[in-house]
């Protein structure tokens, strides 16, 4: 799929980890991918989550938001990536007691 992708797509950038994959590049380009890879994966009997599906270009703002995870890492503005940091910490804070159970 990845492979399909990179030859209809060669603007954009695409990876892949297990069930994430990221499609980088030019806004218009990125949702034509993005459409696409949802039809790529149906022909082999998956279905995307849209639900969990996000698109950020770096300049949209939501109101919850100036950022996003990928692959388990903050990527966004400066006070995105700290308050992720600090509720990650804060996560494996309240864990770390209960490993000595």
């Amino acid at each position: 799929m990845l492979v399909k992708l990179r030859d209809e797509f060669p603007e954009n950038c695409h990876l892949a980890f297990a069930d994430d994959i990221t499609l980088m590049g030019p806004t218009d380009k990125v949702n034509e991918a993005f459409e696409r890879c949802v039809e790529l994966l149906r022909g082999v009997g998956l279905e995307v989550n849209r639900q969990k599906s996000l698109s950020w270009d770096g300049t949209v703002v939501e109101a919850e938001s100036n950022g996003m995870k990928l692959l388990g890492a903050a990527v966004g503005c400066e006070a995105f990536v700290r308050a992720s940091c600090r509720t990650t910490c804060a996560d494996y804070t309240a864990i770390v007691p209960r490993l000595t159970e």
